[in-house]
């Protein structure tokens, strides 16, 4: 389960993904009810004048896995729709 949360911390978004469910396959979809335009997203350090964006938090985390200094300014998009990204721009003015 990977958990958006909204500019005060509260979560609003859930992405579930599995890599096996009753019928053998993996699963991938949105909780029900989660806000689509947040998705799922690091933090922003204002020191830093970039974001990373990827389509999926499966790849953010790997990301981070494999580059440990980073621990902020990146979004998941969950998917191709741009929402997310203009919302966390949005928040974070400076990053633009």
């Amino acid at each position: 389960m990977f958990v958006g949360r909204d500019g005060s911390g509260k979560p609003v978004f859930a992405r579930k993904r599995g890599i096996y469910d009753l019928g053998g396959s993996s699963f991938k979809r949105d909780a029900l009810g989660s806000d689509k335009s947040v998705a799922f997203r690091l933090p922003c350090a204002p020191a830093l004048d970039w974001v990373a964006v990827f389509e999926a938090p499966i790849d953010l985390m790997s990301f981070c896995t494999l580059r440990r200094a980073v621990t902020s300014n990146a979004v998941a998009l969950c998917g191709l729709y741009q929402g997310p990204l203009d919302t966390y721009l949005r928040e974070n003015p400076h990053r633009r």
